[in-house]
């Protein structure tokens, strides 16, 4: 089967959230999506999402939206996207634009699996469901330790993400707060976003030991080199790489290098490249959880269906694609839902099935 790409469509969105969240580069009250439909001439469909923060990829809606119209989808009309080696060939020889690629990939992706007439985590040869963790972002230690407790009860997650980087008491306060209320049993580990310096190395870990956290990503900035070996080596607990670990070319050096774990992330490295990443990262034998993109629940499928592909060991850390749960509304017709920890996809073949366009309308967002 042939999929001539014949045309495209583009949908910006804002959407609001619960409450406002911190992150390390910025405060927010809700954020931009950027909706994907691709068209087929035989009347197939591919439909993807982008999470927008110029914090994070370095574009705005408005500009990603030029990228995509002037850059990367008038390349790929008439291209037969059923072939994979021309469709990546296209989306490759464009530079930079992570953001612009992953989404252009996923959205061939889902039109792929649609013509197959199978879900795509079936498609990519997953399961149907798929374990989550939380993330608590940056707030007061009682807050994060309240969050803590609302979450794990009321979804049954059994990992947590937890924010530090507000400086060492401060993070032993909440680290301490947040184990006394989720017990033994629930599963921590830190994302210090780059805050500490690396000599700080020793005394944040321990901080992170006393909680019994298996995991510290990004505790300062390292580089695969001999000083951020002497990071990793100084570390009580292993060191997951994110920030500076945007492609598979940077993967396989941090891999051969000998990273315990990189995040993979949707937004940085769509399907194609993920599943590549995820490759070289079992064959090193490191850790490759499937990080955060703070997509809303219909932009998660993607990241889910790419979780759905990894076998569950007992030291993989979950999928950390339960952000949707941040927003006060969404646009999917059938909402996801968290039961014991655990995402179950829909069998929906393809997903522009799943979109509720009134809500695309009411939604809408000027780029």
């Amino acid at each position: 089967m042939t999929l001539i790409i014949e045309k495209w469509d583009l949908h910006p969105l804002h959407l609001s959230y619960h409450r406002p969240l911190r992150w390390a580069s910025m405060e927010e009250d809700g954020a931009d999506f950027l909706l994907l439909v691709l068209h087929s001439k035989d009347g197939h469909t591919g439909v993807a999402e982008a999470s927008v923060r110029v914090e994070w990829a370095g574009v705005n809606l408005a500009a990603l939206m030029v990228v995509l119209n002037e850059i990367f989808l008038p390349r790929l009309k008439g291209v037969d996207i059923s072939d994979l080696v021309a469709t990546d060939r296209i989306i490759s020889r464009i530079p930079e634009q992570s953001l612009a690629k992953s989404v252009v990939d996923s959205a061939c992706w889902d039109m792929r699996a649609e013509a197959a007439g199978t879900p795509l985590w079936q498609y990519l040869g997953g399961r149907q469901e798929v374990p989550v963790s939380w993330i608590l972002t940056r707030q007061a230690p009682e807050i994060m330790a309240e969050e803590a407790g609302q979450i794990t009860g009321d979804h049954g997650i059994r990992t947590l993400k937890l924010k530090t980087g507000q400086g060492l008491e401060k993070d032993r306060k909440m680290l301490r707060l947040v184990r006394e209320t989720v017990g033994e049993d629930v599963q921590l580990y830190a994302d210090a976003n780059s805050y500490y310096d690396p000599e700080d190395i020793v005394p944040y870990t321990e901080l992170l030991t006393e909680a019994g956290c298996v995991m510290s990503e990004d505790p300062c900035t390292i580089m695969p080199d001999d000083a951020g070996r002497l990071v990793c080596e100084a570390s009580i607990v292993p060191i997951m790489i994110d920030k500076h670990c945007r492609n598979y070319f940077q993967a396989q050096t941090y891999l051969k290098w000998g990273a315990a774990a990189i995040s993979v992330k949707y937004s940085k490295s769509g399907i194609s490249e993920s599943l590549l990443i995820l490759d070289q990262a079992d064959s090193a034998g490191a850790q490759a959880p499937l990080g955060l993109s703070a997509n809303s629940s219909f932009g998660s499928l993607s990241t889910l269906s790419l979780a759905a592909t990894r076998s569950p060991t007992d030291n993989l850390l979950p999928a950390e694609e339960s952000f949707f749960l941040q927003l006060r509304d969404d646009y999917i017709t059938e909402p996801l839902r968290i039961a014991d920890g655990v995402i179950t996809l829909p069998d929906t073949a393809g997903a522009a099935v799943l979109v509720d366009w009134d809500k695309v309308r009411a939604y809408s967002a000027a780029p």
